[in-house]
């Protein structure tokens, strides 16, 4: 099963997390989605319940024609006591629990608001009953906040970090998971989603985590500059190497292997 993560397309308000409608680019964005994924044989799509991510789906799925089901749990992270200021007002008012934040020391909820492990506990029930229904090829239209979570849980990463993957994720960029039997230790195929891990400290209720092999940052990179130079020498090999660098930090063309889920991060913006 492979299930795209979407972001919604631009919203037509930039104050924190209101329920708007998508901007005309917003639009515009979505029916590039739709198009660039024409082919990609989505046989159902999710969303969340806002009018962004409504509207985001139903512009893509012209060019789809499938079932379109809501979920609420698929909603954006909440923001609390931030929601609905402007940038400016929220670095006025906030600035010393952003500081708190950018630490990244703990998983800190914003004030009011949720922190990446509340988004975890109330979408992993939502992502286990999708990977049951039988569909092979799945679109979720849902928001960056949930999207960077929902990786960072399955990446097996301390949730206070979960900000350092998808730093600039693009309005409908696209995040692919990929489900599919994966060799465990000694070629045993495990079973489906792997072995349960304690649980760290201060994920209370949090799903625990999965047995899972990490492509090291190193081995990335070690094959970027392979493949570069067997396509174009030492130049091309450099090239490689960056591209590979700057994908770990906007959360593009990382590869997990989780159990039964491998994730790929794609997050490519459909202008592309």
């Amino acid at each position: 099963m492979r299930l795209y993560l979407i972001r919604h397309g631009r919203q037509s308000s930039k104050l924190c997390n209101l329920d708007v409608d998508l901007s005309e680019a917003g639009y515009s964005q979505a029916s590039l989605l739709g198009q660039r994924l024409a082919g990609a044989g989505i046989q159902v799509v999710y969303s969340s319940e806002t009018r962004r991510a409504i509207q985001t789906a139903q512009a893509a799925n012209y060019y789809w024609r499938v079932n379109h089901y809501l979920y609420p749990e698929l909603r954006e992270i909440s923001f609390g006591e931030m929601e609905g200021l402007s940038e400016q007002e929220i670095a006025l008012r906030f600035s010393d629990v952003r500081e708190d934040m950018e630490k990244m020391e703990y998983d800190l909820a914003y004030p009011g608001g949720e922190c990446a492990g509340d988004v975890v506990r109330r979408v992993i029930p939502v992502f286990r009953e999708i990977m049951e229904t039988g569909y092979e090829r799945v679109a979720i239209v849902t928001h960056g906040g949930v999207i960077r979570s929902m990786v960072a849980y399955y990446m097996n990463m301390d949730l206070a970090k979960w900000r350092l993957l998808g730093k600039d994720l693009e309005n409908c960029s696209i995040t692919e998971l990929l489900s599919r039997p994966v060799a465990g230790p000694r070629g045993q195929v495990g079973h489906e989603g792997g072995v349960d891990q304690p649980q760290q400290a201060g994920d209370d209720d949090v799903p625990a985590r999965r047995q899972h092999r990490v492509v090291a940052l190193e081995d990335l990179l070690e094959q970027g500059v392979d493949a570069g130079a067997q396509t174009g020498g030492d130049d091309a090999g450099d090239q490689g190497h960056e591209d590979v660098a700057e994908g770990l930090e906007h959360a593009l063309d990382l590869v997990v292997l989780l159990g039964r889920l491998e994730v790929g991060l794609v997050g490519l913006p459909v202008s592309a």
